[in-house]
């Protein structure tokens, strides 16, 4: 048995500063201590290879500690003999800051279109891929894979490594669905050679098996999604990765999704023309004790004197009036709200 541990998005970088001025919970701490329970299960199960689907930082200029702590907690699979391939996502610009990790032997990086062969437990598996491109990847995907080299390679298993769109893949509340956009790979273009198509960017874990028409398709398309929500269209999405188990005797393989621990969203609709602005903080430490400690909470409002209650809800304010262990921010439409009340 041939274990791939799949996963990405993992943002590393977001919401943690190097030195912050005011002390509170950061989200930053989330989405490295889930990236750490991937890597703990991946050299506690003693997996084969770790294959990242890109946006491993949430911005392409990171700091070289955030960098510095990514790839030394990477390394501890590395230098376990679990070679690591890593696709570059649109948040890194295509490109990723390795620092004095990327000569390490067993992290691999696909900073051009480029195959990789891992050879396991007698058998070789092909990983073909290539960064983020901006723009038309709808009418060059088979270009630039094809530039990868994979067709002179013989493997027992193949699979494609990208950071994209792919046609029916869905995200968000309304589950909007990609279909024919110049940054959505065509399903069927999927030579059907490849095992599977392995990619990061849609944040919802997801299998695509069938077409826009509802025929299967030859390869099927795995998004493992983020290992965290990073934003509240994600709120209602459960959070893990993936274990590809491929046959050490056939050509047989299959699937397990893991679960990772994802904090809780809520939206709180404040009704500003329903309470007087004495109430307000009031009602929302009413609202926010019937909310997990842990959660994650966005203020909406909604009615009139959304200006006047603005003043009231400063940071510290909801600092103060939430447990410590919250994140609590305030809906974007409360500023535009105000400066429409200018």
């Amino acid at each position: 048995m041939i274990k791939l541990i799949f996963f990405a998005d993992t943002h590393l970088g977001i919401d943690h500063p190097i030195k912050p001025k005011i002390k509170r919970r950061r989200r930053g701490d989330d989405f490295f201590a889930n990236y750490n329970i991937v890597i703990d299960h991946a050299i506690n199960s003693n997996a084969d290879a770790i294959i990242h689907g890109g946006d491993l930082f949430n911005r392409s200029k990171t700091h070289q500690s955030i960098i510095h702590k990514a790839f030394e907690d990477l390394q501890r699979a590395a230098n376990k003999n679990i070679p690591v391939y890593i696709v570059p996502g649109n948040h890194e610009r295509s490109f990723i800051q390795t620092g004095i990790f990327g000569a390490h032997p067993n992290i691999y990086i696909f900073d051009s279109p480029k195959s990789f062969v891992l050879n396991a437990k007698g058998k070789s598996i092909l990983l073909a891929g290539f960064p983020f491109i901006r723009g038309d990847i709808r009418s060059r995907f088979l270009e630039v894979l094809n530039q990868t080299g994979w067709q002179n390679v013989k493997a027992d298993y193949k699979f494609v490594c990208v950071h994209h769109c792919v046609e029916g893949a869905t995200v968000g509340v309304q589950n909007f669905t990609f279909k024919y956009r110049e940054d959505t790979i065509k399903i069927n273009e999927i030579p059907n050679e490849f095992t599977a198509l392995l990619s990061g960017h849609i944040h919802r874990a997801q299998m695509l098996e069938h077409d826009l028409y509802g025929n299967t398709v030859d390869t099927p398309v795995i998004y493992p999604g983020s290992i965290e929500r990073t934003a509240f269209a994600e709120r209602l999405e459960t959070k893990g990765f993936y274990e590809l188990i491929l046959d050490d005797n056939s050509s047989e393989w299959k699937y397990n999704f893991i679960k990772l621990p994802a904090r809780p969203m809520h939206e709180l609709k404040l009704r500003t023309n329903n309470i007087t602005l004495d109430n307000v903080i009031n009602y929302l430490k009413v609202e926010i004790s019937k909310l997990d400690a842990d959660s994650i909470v966005r203020i909406i409002p909604e009615g009139e004197n959304v200006a006047s209650v603005i003043k009231l809800l400063t940071a510290q304010t909801l600092r103060d009036i939430a447990p410590g262990t919250m994140n609590v921010e305030l809906s974007g439409s409360f500023y535009k709200r105000k400066i429409e009340h200018r």
